[in-house]
């Protein structure tokens, strides 16, 4: 387990967007990106992006889903090559430490998008009942295994 912290508006899109944090088991067989809209998560095929650096990419990426407000975390090419001091980039603030980048170029994840519209969030204790954590498995047929916890509203 590695942790490293970086600044910028990705943390709280991703409260807006109801989430606590984001754990990925496994790898995948291909090039992807997180995509996360309040309820809607997907992983999504990102084999274009492949050799981008990751402000490029994550500027194809706003493009690609028609909304400037997209918060994007991503990797460049020392991710994919899994240097092991790469980082993952997030407008002008990267969690460089401990080589987070090659742990996500390890599992073929590109970068994570989020866009969160709630309109509040009122503190709350983290709720594990079964509602609140959604479990994406498929870890058999090679793609990464998705938790995302979310905070009670």
């Amino acid at each position: 387990m590695g942790y490293s912290m970086m600044g910028g508006f990705f943390a709280p899109e991703l409260k807006y967007a109801g989430y606590d944090k984001v754990i990925l088991r496994g790898k995948s067989p291909q090039l992807v990106y997180l995509w996360i809209n309040n309820d809607k998560v997907e992983l999504r095929d990102a084999t274009h992006l492949h050799g981008k650096g990751a402000v490029e990419t994550s500027e194809l990426i706003r493009q690609e889903l028609k909304d400037p407000n997209v918060q994007v975390a991503a990797i460049g090419l020392a991710g994919e090559n899994r240097v092991y001091m790469a980082s993952v980039e997030h407008g002008r603030s990267s969690a460089s430490r401990l080589g987070i980048g090659a742990v996500m170029g390890d599992k073929g994840l590109k970068a994570i998008a989020v866009r969160g519209q709630r309109t509040s969030i009122s503190p709350g204790r983290l709720n594990t009942s079964s509602s609140a954590t959604r479990s994406y498995s498929t870890s058999r047929s090679g793609r990464p295994n998705l938790f995302l916890r979310s905070c009670r509203f």
